[in-house]
């Protein structure tokens, strides 16, 4: 009691026979004068709401209101310029594309999703509604595409969503990777003695020898192989500097 008497209530008492759930089958037939004042009621609300309406010839008219969709007309007056698309419409009306079929609206579509033409314009807009929109809240490009593709159709889509994710600034600057930054790569350890640390590969698939041996067992030891490396890399700087000097003494 003490949280609702600060508001304004009236307490009707139902005895405890009455008080039950009511069920279309339970429910007493209505007198024709309640229906009336409900009617009433009705009327004052709707005169409230200054929608204009003629109550002296006794009726009551409401309009109705029909929303259009302009994409899809936009959509519609594209594909006939569109050449990709009129060449599949011909395929369909021949038979020889079965997953393409033409709407009762004239629209194409591909397995009951619409084809978007070649038109930037247009599929930026597609974009644009699908990802900054206020109901999809900048999605992910898998989220983004995985929405699109029960839709819309055309090709290359799952590239140029990627691109569109990749590019928008918002996405940016709040979802950027919480990763800790790779470092520089480490080396193994240098091996102290021959054959401590070896690789072994395998060439396989080559033509066949004399005796019959199409696979080479390829086995490299790397503290021979590191110091291989070494010794041509001293033969090119002994080579550099001799070339340094002739040029010098040359000039």
């Amino acid at each position: 009691m003490e949280f609702i008497k600060d508001y304004d209530f009236t307490l009707q008492y139902h005895p405890r026979k009455a008080n039950v759930v009511a069920d279309a089958l339970s429910r007493k037939r209505v007198h024709l004068s309640v229906v009336a004042v409900k009617g009433l009621e009705l009327l004052e609300n709707f005169c409230e709401l200054n929608l204009n309406e003629d109550s002296s010839t006794g009726k009551l008219q409401c309009g109705r209101i029909m929303v259009r969709n302009e994409l899809m007309d936009k959509i519609k007056t594209l594909q006939l310029t569109d050449e990709i698309i009129q060449e599949k419409k011909k395929l369909v009306e021949e038979g020889k594309l079965l997953e393409f079929k033409l709407g009762s609206d004239g629209i194409l579509r591909c397995h009951e999703r619409v084809c978007v033409p070649d038109n930037a314009e247009l599929r930026k807009v597609i974009l644009d509604e699908a990802h900054k929109s206020k109901l999809s809240i900048h999605l992910r490009i898998t989220k983004m595409y995985q929405d699109l593709k029960q839709i819309f159709w055309w090709l290359g889509m799952k590239k140029q969503v990627a691109e569109y994710v990749a590019s928008c600034l918002t996405c940016q600057k709040a979802k950027v990777e919480h990763q800790k930054p790779a470092g520089l790569l480490q080396s193994l350890n240098m091996p102290q003695w021959k054959w401590d640390s070896i690789s072994m590969d395998f060439v396989v698939a080559l033509p066949k020898t004399q005796r019959k041996f199409d696979s080479i067992w390829m086995i490299v030891d790397r503290l021979r192989e590191r110091e291989r490396e070494r010794e041509r890399e001293r033969e090119r700087e002994e080579v550099n500097n001799k070339a340094t000097i002739v040029f010098i003494l040359y000039e």
